[in-house]
């Protein structure tokens, strides 16, 4: 069960990191 938590952890880390950088392109003037 730990190691599924881990996993989902890390999903969720990489999907924010990937979220921001295009948040921040979007939201960063051109």
């Amino acid at each position: 069960m730990s190691l599924f938590a881990v996993e989902l952890g890390t999903a969720y880390s990489v999907s924010e990191k990937r979220i921001r950088a295009v948040l921040n392109k979007a939201l960063a003037p051109a």
